[in-house]
């Protein structure tokens, strides 16, 4: 997006901005063969390059604290350590920001913080960010899942895991999938609530239904019922078709 200023939109929803510009590098570290013109940034003469596709908004952003060291390493940051490693010590002038500043930096570790060691080698910390963030959505780990789940299959007898006649494999497959998927994306899952909130919660959920179906009074559920057959999704997977939210988990 930018080599320079990013702009942060916390609210109603995340955002980053940016005037999309040219980037800017010393001319030894620029692509062998590119074109652009030399000029003076914050007083030293860099190669402007012209980015071939500019792109000016982004709807998710993970931070990487930069530091310098002997060879590359990622580690993650708790939000506190990235707001802090952010907002501790400002350049002269960004004191002014005050509490905006903060704000900024809490809406950029929404989705995970990450402290990056840099060696003398830029392409190595490339590399290493597009391995690990290339493909968020898929995650590389499935591969490495699907390898895990084959050897537990192999190895134990997962079709007498049951629990009187509820088999067990399959919740704990979907457990494991999704610890390993919060790993992935270097974040975890929402804490549970308080228990007096999950209390008010129960009560309140015949008003919360009813204002979620609002629109859908053939399928409202005052207070749901016992029922004979339960299944058992993993808990996020939910899709929006025909104006309401369904786990496909168990589709035929």
């Amino acid at each position: 997006m930018s080599d320079d200023t990013i702009f942060v939109q916390a609210s109603p929803v995340f955002r980053l901005w940016s005037l999309a510009g040219a980037i800017h590098v010393f001319a030894k570290d620029a692509p062998p063969g590119s074109d652009g013109a030399m000029r003076l940034r914050a007083g030293r003469w860099k190669k402007s390059l012209v980015m071939p596709e500019r792109r000016r908004v982004a709807d998710e952003a993970v931070l990487c604290i930069l530091e310098r060291g002997e060879t590359v390493h990622l580690a993650p940051l708790s939000a506190d350590e990235a707001v802090r490693s952010l907002t501790a010590n400002p350049e002269p002038g960004y004191q002014f920001y005050g509490d905006a500043s903060v704000a900024a930096a809490r809406a950029l570790v929404g989705k995970g913080a990450w402290r990056l060691t840099l060696s003398a080698d830029p392409a190595e910390a490339i590399a290493l960010i597009l391995r690990r963030f290339a493909n968020r959505g898929g995650i590389f780990f499935h591969e490495r899942f699907v390898r895990l789940v084959r050897e537990i299959e192999r190895r134990f007898p997962v079709v007498a895991w049951k629990s009187g006649d509820a088999e067990l494999w399959p919740l704990a497959r979907f457990d494991l999938h999704l610890d390993m998927y919060w790993a992935g994306v270097g974040s975890s899952p929402p804490r549970q609530r308080p228990f007096p909130v999950r209390v008010l919660g129960r009560l309140l959920k015949p008003l919360v239904n009813l204002w979620r179906s609002r629109k859908d009074f053939v399928h409202w559920r005052g207070w749901p019922k016992t029922a004979p057959v339960v299944l058992l999704g993993d808990g996020v997977s939910l899709d929006r078709m025909e104006g309401r939210y369904q786990d496909r988990q168990g589709k035929p």
